[in-house]
């Protein structure tokens, strides 16, 4: 992966090139980070502190991993993250943590953001964020499940940065030498939740990633939906066990919400991806793919909207949604089936530019349409 683009970020007339920093590249990033260490200096910033270059190295080698910025073939920019130990260092903070969270976490560094940027005039304000995001994915492709950043406290620049990331506030803790510490944290495994406009009737809809326990409610939800469709061909319904199974382990629901007063908000529209488990069902086998790329397959499940909230695109909505979080999970194909009569999800389909791969008898003989996806 290390010689891979991660992400290619287009700036104005600038083009960076996100990647991860090679083992003959570190020379040059421990100079990026002691050529930013003294600029922040000079002007005063408490925003970090300079470690060895010892450290260094082994969080950019076999304790962690460093995301670089390239404009004009210079680095300009070096993102660090450390995944080894990092258990122990989250125990020290004394503030609530599963085992489970403790182990799969990987820290944005000890006690600050570790992102170093020189020449940074020119470089734009949001390249951070971008790196931020480039490191998530790389975790991620390695199996870690949560980020978290400890920083001075108080440091505003940084608790910034992190709160445009989508990062929690988790709580403040003391060290030994009475130094106070604010602990940010993200779990990388969720859909970032939005609001969607709607109309006078329903002036928005939250749309949020569903959690484990509220997998018998979206069953529910998907029964009685099922029961009002005229024609059952439309639609293959799965058994509660495998839908458990999607919104627990296999894959992840995406939920629509709408207020009905108060605190208060009612299920309006689920959507489904299955992202594992997938088997001799993987819809990539249409397209031929190795058994490599079968395992970036993702399928776009089941969509289904509440009555009384079609026609507001919410099911639109709902995949777009999966779409980024597939995306950011390194998923390349996104594939789905229609009933060619089902109008409405055949024309969501192509309204989001997917293509028709196939047509086949599925599901017990039902005609399916099969999509294909690209990203």
């Amino acid at each position: 992966m290390e010689d891979e683009i991660i992400e290619i970020y287009e700036y104005n007339d600038q083009t960076l090139e996100l990647s991860l920093v090679t083992e003959e590249e570190i020379p040059e990033a421990l100079e990026v980070v002691r050529d930013t260490f003294e600029r922040t200096k000079n002007k005063k910033c408490k925003v970090f502190r300079l470690e060895s270059d010892e450290k260094m190295r082994s969080y950019m080698t076999d304790k962690g991993f460093a995301v670089k910025a390239m404009r004009y073939g210079e680095m300009v920019a070096v993102f660090v993250v450390q995944t080894e130990g990092v258990d122990k260092i989250l125990a020290e903070t004394g503030l609530e943590l599963s085992e489970e969270e403790r182990k799969s976490a990987a820290l944005i560094y000890s006690w600050y953001p570790m992102t170093y940027i020189r020449n940074g005039e020119g470089v734009p304000v949001r390249l951070i964020n971008k790196m931020m995001r480039a490191a998530e994915k790389v975790m991620w492709d390695r199996g870690i499940h949560y980020a978290a950043g400890i920083i001075d406290y108080g440091v505003a620049r940084a608790m910034g940065t992190f709160g445009r990331s989508r990062y929690e506030e988790r709580g403040d803790f003391q060290k030994e030498n009475g130094e106070m510490q604010t602990l940010f944290w993200k779990d990388l495994k969720k859909v970032e939740s939005h609001l969607m406009n709607g109309d006078d009737d329903c002036p928005w809809f939250r749309i949020e990633q569903a959690q484990e326990q509220e997998g018998p409610e979206i069953y529910n939800f998907m029964q009685r939906i099922y029961e009002g469709i005229p024609d059952k061909s439309w639609f293959s319904m799965d058994k509660e066990e495998k839908i458990l199974r999607y919104v627990a382990t296999a894959g992840f629901a995406v939920k629509a919400e709408a207020p009905v007063g108060g605190h208060e908000y009612e299920l309006a529209g689920i959507f489904i991806a299955r992202t594992s488990e997938l088997g001799e069902e993987n819809l990539g086998k249409y397209l031929n793919l190795n058994e490599e790329e079968l395992t970036r397959v993702a399928h776009m499940e089941i969509a289904m909207v509440d009555e009384e909230f079609r026609g507001r695109g919410l099911q639109k909505e709902l995949m777009k949604t999966a779409e980024e979080h597939l995306k950011f999970l390194g998923y390349h194909w996104l594939m789905g089936t229609a009933h060619p009569e089902n109008v409405y999800s055949v024309n969501n389909f192509r309204k989001l530019g997917y293509e028709i791969v196939a047509k086949d008898l599925k599901y017990g003989g039902l005609p399916r349409y099969v999509f294909c996806k690209k990203i």
